[in-house]
């Protein structure tokens, strides 16, 4: 203050200039988030998500800073040095499952959308699960429920993807389940912890995949929070 008398009212005005440029920045990363927010096929995982094509069509600059007003409700954001990770996702092939780990949890690409896990997501699942005859409800450790409309005579028990699942579709014949998951274009990070029904030890529904449902019972998914 005695060399420079002003410095605190310029240092004011210099905070109040930044205040206003972060204010103009985050106005326009809502405005390029609204087109990356369109309805996509897979709105029953419930996770936060964005259309990667709209991110594409931004400038670099554009594109990290909607990002980074996005990201900023979910986790700590890297600093402007290490946003390489979000490179390699947006510029990966088109068949590739890339992830981006941050301090929260990960972004995930599946197709054409960019998915944020954490929490329960980030968990492996296991386990085979009798379904009680007397329930139309079932909890699953870690992975939310699943409920069935039209509960089928027979034992039931709900399994999770091992490798080398095959069902039989009316008018199909058996069809490998990895082939149908591709088929519908399930993502990635949603198919290990896809609810499997089997009754009498046959695979016959998969959940919230009314397609792949042979049974008809209607087995619906609700997925951790």
């Amino acid at each position: 203050k005695r060399r420079w008398p002003s410095a605190s009212l310029s240092m004011a005005r210099t905070a109040a200039h930044l205040a206003e440029a972060q204010a103009l920045l985050d106005e326009l990363a809502d405005m390029d988030l609204q087109g990356a927010h369109g309805p996509d096929d897979w709105s029953w995982v419930s996770r936060p998500s964005l259309a990667l094509s709209a991110l594409r069509a931004l400038s670099p600059a554009r594109q990290r800073n909607a990002l980074r007003r996005w990201l900023a409700a979910f986790t700590l954001l890297p600093d402007s040095d290490h946003w390489a990770g979000w490179e390699a996702m947006r510029d990966a092939a088109p068949d590739a499952a890339p992830l981006w780990r941050l301090a929260g949890g990960e972004l995930h690409r599946a197709g054409d959308r960019l998915w944020w896990l954490s929490g329960a997501w980030l968990e492996a699942v296991e386990g085979c699960f009798d379904w009680p005859p007397d329930s139309t409800t079932l909890t699953l450790p870690g992975n939310g429920s699943v409920s069935l409309a039209n509960r089928p005579q027979g034992s039931l028990e709900v399994r999770y993807r091992q490798g080398g699942e095959a069902m039989a579709l009316p008018g199909r014949g058996r069809r490998d389940l990895k082939r149908l998951l591709n088929e519908a274009a399930v993502p990635g990070f949603v198919r290990p912890r896809l609810p499997l029904l089997y009754r009498n030890g046959e695979l016959v529904a998969v959940a919230n995949l009314p397609q792949f449902d042979a049974a008809q019972v209607s087995l619906v998914w609700t997925p951790p929070a």
